[in-house]
């Protein structure tokens, strides 16, 4: 019988007890949230806990390890007891930063640097270049905002893991993981009976338009495929390749054929979304593979801790004996 332990830290307090945690990890979304029910703490008052304190919560089975799931910040609490608490990863904080700025030919990653100056407790190990830009013009904009921006513009993911943000092209992290965590259906997984068989067919052209923003309203157009389900998608000062490269992505993304949907899990081993696991399952092997992942929603209450893992898609074919 595996033993959960699980702790939060929540400004100057820490509580070993709490009857419900849920936390939400997905690509739909720049920030990670927590959401925590704690129960009665006689001696904790209104006002104890306040927006903007430091979090840090842990959890995991005695036989595994505990390990840290997340890091940020107290977004809200409930006015009375028992509180709810609704916790932001560190986007939260870079929200409250709004900057007017003009960056002359600088990369992403330079502007990124910029920007976080006045944040050394992130880890900036996983910023790569992006875009480069000639002139960019930023009024009255959050930091968070800029981020996501130079995120959209470079056709990369940005996100949190704790405290280190990555800024990078999109699935860079399932593409370098050296552990790819095992899920097996029997062991460590519940039920996969919403993991299902996807045909594609929704869209089989993407044209990406693009405009530029020096005010000649000069529109690049790129497009991949061919066909009459076409889906546009619109952007600002990208060149050529970068809107082709757009373009081709998204279709791939579109036309994929094959497993998708989602898995319950226990708690081990912990994955986030924009990694990838191994799926096993000896009855459906067809089943069985490499997955990236799109979201994680993540559950730990009094029956224990639940994971729900959304799969984007199979990247690599498995047999059984891969183990």
């Amino acid at each position: 019988m595996l033993s959960l332990k699980h702790e939060l830290y929540a400004g100057k307090f820490l509580f070993p007890f709490l009857s419900e945690v849920e936390i939400k990890s997905t690509k739909e979304s720049i920030s990670d949230i927590m959401t925590v029910k704690l129960p009665k703490y006689k001696k904790l008052k209104s006002g104890d806990i306040q927006s903007g304190d430091k979090v840090l919560y842990k959890v995991g089975y005695n036989e595994h390890g505990i390990f840290t799931e997340f890091e940020g910040f107290v977004n809200s609490i409930s006015p009375s007891q028992p509180y709810t608490i609704e916790c932001h990863d560190y986007f939260g904080e870079l929200k409250k930063t709004i900057i007017t700025k003009t960056f002359k030919r600088l990369s992403s990653k330079e502007i990124i640097s910029q920007l976080l100056i006045n944040f050394p407790e992130i880890d900036k190990s996983k910023i790569s270049n992006g875009k480069f830009f000639n002139r960019v013009v930023f009024k009255k904009k959050s930091v968070r905002w800029i981020l996501n921006y130079l995120a959209k513009s470079s056709n990369y993911d940005v996100y949190f893991r704790g405290r280190k943000l990555f800024f990078c092209p999109k699935w860079d992290e399932a593409s370098s993981q050296k552990d790819i965590p095992v899920f097996e259906y029997g062991k460590n997984v519940i039920d996969d009976s919403e993991l299902l068989f996807n045909i594609s067919g929704s869209f089989d052209k993407i044209t990406v338009l693009s405009e530029k923003t020096d005010g000649t309203g000069k529109v690049i157009t790129a497009t991949a495929g061919s066909g009459k389900k076409e889906k546009k998608l619109y952007f600002e000062d990208l060149e050529y390749k970068e809107a082709l490269e757009i373009a081709k992505t998204k279709l791939s993304e579109l036309n994929y054929t094959g497993f998708k949907g989602l898995f319950l899990s226990f708690g081990f081993p912990s994955v986030w979304h924009s990694q990838k696991l191994k799926y096993i399952d000896d009855k459906y092997q067809e089943k069985s593979g490499v997955y990236s992942i799109s979201t994680v929603e993540k559950k730990i209450d009094s029956n224990g801790y639940r994971q729900k893992i959304f799969l984007f898609g199979k990247t690599s074919a498995i047999t059984v004996n891969n183990k």
